[in-house]
Order: structure tokens, then sequence, then C-alpha cells
């Protein structure tokens, strides 16, 4: 434990902070059980937080961006999956597990399962990580977090990167941490290859590597470490550098130069541009900030709960930094816990100042939970002196003002609109219509029916054109938006509208299906409002999924 010399046992506390002596042999007894029967309490914790996952990915049709993973992986060879990887800003590592997963099963919960699977192992690794770093009553408050908090629930439901990303980076910090309070290099070297694993599920594990990889640096020269494991932490440096290079070489340098790929700028000019600094809008000062707080905004998934957070957070740091009355060994290692917490925070920011990877309130930041968590458990721990019925109360009420408060953000379906049978009508719909009848499409839709209408076969009916690509599955024909064209609103649509009557010379009195569906869904609530539209059937399915009907030869607005 980090902070041993410092702290008292759990079951002493200071003359000052002394109880009534009820209150302090309940504080004991509570003690004594948790210790007596820790494993216990840790399946029951880890099992609710697994069914909480479970449920939560269980009867909701693919998010654009979860089909797309998908689509990705459904391909004849492991090699041809990797190829197609490449057009996104993600490693490989999601897109091999799906390819394997998708040999057994096709479902959505199915597909889903490995990240809630990863997501409860997270729980489990970073209270292990936490118990060794900061005590007993510190990893109990962070395993509620982690197991509790809304949007980890959310990450851990879906086809996504994060979860198995946050699982490999818990192991690896509980590594080394291990290996440094033992001087073990074999688990020094389990430390690399966990992050190694990290790595290949998403970038932010790069940030997580640089500050882990300073820390223990650090760790290693002010414990006098022996030199194997010197040599077992350069060995997981020197691997982890490689890889960076091998992927900065094969996919990064071809995003970066790709207009129309998924580089930083395309997520600068999309919906992250918030949390990209620009110099000419915004001081670097406020940037910092609010920034900051927007992280922990978006953990907590509560505004007002997330800024105390922030501050609960700061708080711990200026106590591990407060060293008055303290033995230099010990004020030394509270110290180096500090730059642990606050250095992944340092290198994300800057990395966003640099306009090079987005930094605030967005999920690209999760992999900062392991240690915004661990400062505010920390800080709990502290403020309640260590009483661990006191702390996990105060848990306990964080976790509950933040699911009765909470709202999710933006871009989110409601689960109610993200039913498997909304789906299941539109496509129904869908198959009703005439086969020569164009279907057109914007980004989104157009991932979504890839692979829920044409289920990964498609076939392309001709050269692309800039910002729509005429494909078809089956007899539909469909003329699907990129990239550039996520979502359809008034003027997107014009523009596509536009290119598809001319470049396909769709004639007057053409019947023309317009599909919309994923995140914010509103395209035909637009056009209501013009008096051109005023009469437009609209079907819905849920509000996450629309379908209406023009004439190729319907004047836009």
């Amino acid at each position: 434990m980090a902070f041993t010399k410092e702290m008292p046992p759990p079951t002493a506390t200071p003359a000052v902070f002394k109880p009534p002596s009820a209150q302090a042999e309940s504080h004991d007894r509570l003690q004594e059980w948790f210790a007596a029967h820790s494993s216990l309490v840790v399946f029951m914790i880890l099992a609710c937080g697994f069914f909480w996952r479970a449920w939560t990915a269980w009867g909701t049709f693919f998010n654009p961006d979860e089909a797309q993973h998908v689509l990705l992986a459904d391909r004849a060879t492991w090699a041809a999956s990797y190829k197609a990887s490449l057009v996104t800003a993600h490693p490989p590592g999601l897109i091999f597990v799906l390819y394997g997963w998708n040999e057994i099963g096709g479902s959505e919960f199915w597909l889903r399962l490995p990240s809630v699977i990863a997501g409860t192992v997270f729980c489990w690794l970073a209270f292990r990580w936490l118990r060794v770093l900061c005590g007993q009553t510190v990893a109990w408050i962070g395993l509620l977090f982690f197991a509790f908090l809304p949007p980890l629930i959310t990450l851990s439901a879906e086809v996504r990167q994060y979860a198995l990303m946050l699982a490999f980076c818990a192991a690896s910090a509980y590594f080394m941490e291990s290996s440094l309070a033992r001087n073990s290099a074999i688990r020094m070297l389990w430390s690399g290859v966990w992050l190694l694993g990290a790595m290949t599920f998403h970038y932010s594990a790069f940030l997580f590597a640089a500050a882990v990889g300073t820390y223990t640096l650090l760790r290693l020269i002010v414990d006098r470490q022996p030199v194997r494991v010197f040599l077992a932490w350069i060995i997981g440096q020197a691997a982890g550098l490689a890889l960076g290079r091998f992927f900065y070489q094969s996919q990064l340098l071809q995003l970066a130069n790709d207009p129309n790929g998924q580089g930083t700028q395309h997520w600068i000019d999309s919906y992250l541009h918030n949390v990209f600094f620009h110099a000419g809008e915004d001081s670097a000062a406020h940037f910092i900030f609010a920034r900051t707080f927007g992280v922990f905004q978006f953990l907590f998934g509560q505004l007002a709960v997330g800024d105390v957070a922030c501050v609960l957070f700061i708080g711990a740091i200026v106590w591990l930094l407060w060293s008055r009355g303290l033995q230099s060994q010990v004020a030394t290692r509270r110290r180096l816990t500090a730059v642990l917490l606050t250095l992944p925070f340092v290198l994300n920011c800057s990395a966003a100042l640099l306009d090079k990877y987005p930094y605030g309130g967005t999920r690209h930041s999760t992999f900062l939970s392991l240690f915004a968590l661990a400062g505010v458990s920390l800080a709990i721990a502290t403020v309640t002196r260590q009483k661990l019925a006191r702390a996990l109360v105060v848990a306990v009420m964080i976790l509950l003002a933040c699911h009765l408060f909470g709202k999710p953000r933006r871009p989110f379906i409601l689960r109610a609109d993200q039913q498997v049978e909304n789906m299941d009508q539109a496509l129904a719909v869908i198959r009703t219509l005439p086969a020569s009848d164009p279907i057109l499409l914007d980004g989104q839709s157009n991932l979504m029916l890839q692979h829920y209408l044409c289920e990964g076969e498609l076939a392309i009916g001709d050269t692309p054109v800039p910002g729509l690509k005429h494909f078809h599955c089956g007899m539909y024909q469909f003329y699907g938006a990129g990239a550039n064209t996520p979502v359809f609103t008034v003027q997107s649509f014009a523009q596509r509208w536009q290119e598809l009557i001319e470049r396909y010379a769709l004639k007057p009195g053409t019947t023309v299906h317009v599909v919309q569906m994923g995140w914010d869904v509103d395209l035909a609530d637009q056009l209501l409002k013009s008096d051109e539209f005023h009469d437009l059937e609209v079907e819905r399915f849920g509000k996450n999924i629309v379908i209406f009907t023009l004439d190729a030869g319907h004047p836009m607005p």
C-alpha cells in the first residue's frame, strides 16, 4: 500500500478523530467483516455490474458506430478484416475479436458480450490496482464507481473498443504496481504484455502508456529497484514504441494524408470540435479548465456531480503533495502517486492543445477514468477519515444522484427508441418497396442498412461519385452518403439530392425513398416546417428510424 506509513491501520483512528465507542466498535466490526468476506463482496458487486451491463446490451439494435465495427469484421479472412480496419481511426484489436466472435453467433447481444465481459473484468482489475496503490477503503469506493457509473456501464454494453482497452490498461497498471511492491521482473514483463494489448484496441492507450511509463521510471529510480526489474520495464517500453511506429506507418500516416478519411482533421471538423483547442475561439486557460471539468461530468453522467468530483480530485492531489510533518520517504511516495494521477490529464490535454487528440467530456478520454476515479475515491476516503461505512454511504449517494438526475451526452438513442422491434418493422417496410425505386441514405443510415439489410454482402453498382455511392444488395438500389455526410441536415440533404438527380439522371416522377436511422434523426421534422413539404408523409419507427418518399422532381427549399 502506497500510504501505509502515514495512514493508521484500518481498525485504528487518530485520537483527534475518535468517535464515540459504540460507533468505533461498529466501524471495527464492519472493517473486520469486509476483510473476512472480501471475496464474496467483490463477487456480488461484479455480478451486479455484469448483469446490469448485460441488460443494457440486450434487446436493442446497433448504433451506427457498432454497425461499422461489425461490417469491418465481417470479411472472409483475418487479413481482409485487418485491411478493412485501416479506414478507421482505431487499431485493429476489436475487429480481430469480432472476426472470431462472429463465427459463433451474430446477434446484437452476442457481439456486445466481449465488451460486457471486459467491462466487468476491468472493475475487478481496477479494484486490485487501487488496493495495492491506496489501500482497502479507497479500493472499495473505486470498485463501486467502476462498476455502477452510468457512462461506464453504457460503454461496456456496446460494440466498442473502450471496455477492452480499459481492461488491458487496468491489468497493466496492477501488474506494474505489484511488480514495484515485490521487486518482480516477471510481473513487470506481464505489465508490458497487457499494455501492448491495450494499444491494439485504442490509440488513447498510448497516452496511458506514456503516463504510466514515466511514473514507473521514477519509481524504479526512487525505489532503487533491481536491475532485472529495470530491464523488464525497458523491454516493455521498447515493444510499445515498436508497436506505435508500426501503427503510425501502416494506418495513422495514411489517415492524416487522406482528406476524406477519419484522421484528426475529420474529428476537429465533426461533433468533436468542442474538445479540440482552437486558438482563435478560446483561451488555453479556459480550455484546460472547462475541458477538465468536462471529463468528470462525462464520467459521472451528471453535470453538478461531475463538478464536485473534479473538485474532490483536485483536493486529493493537493493532499498528496502536502508533505509537512511527513517522513521524506512517505512524502516522496505520495508525490509520485500525485504524478501518476495527474500526468494522464496533462498528456491528454496537451494533445488536444496541439490538435492531436480530443480532451474533455467525450468517450475518447475514457482512459482517464482509471485515474480520475482513483483520485475521487482517495478524496472521499480521506474526508471520511478512512471510515469504510461512511465512505461507502457517500459513494452510494453519489451513484444514486448520477442515476436519478443524470443525462447521457449526445449523441445517444433512448432505449425505448432503440428496441430491436423498431428495426424489424422498418426493415419489413423497406422490403416491400419496389426494386426499381432508389433509396437515399445518409452516412450513418448507410452503415446500418449495410449490416441489417445487406448483411455485409454488398456489390458496388458503379464508380463512386464525390459524396454519394451507388450500391445494391439483392434487388435493392441504394445511394449512400459517406463519412463527410454522417447525418442529413436540410443543407446537406439538398446537396446530396441535387447530386442524385443530376449524376444519375433521375427524371421527374421517379419515386425516391429516403431512409434515416441512427443519431439525431430530424431531417423529416425540419422539412415539414417548409411550405414545400407540408404534406410530407413520414413513417416513424421510434424516434430514430424514419422513412419518407419524394418525387425526383420535387423542389428543394
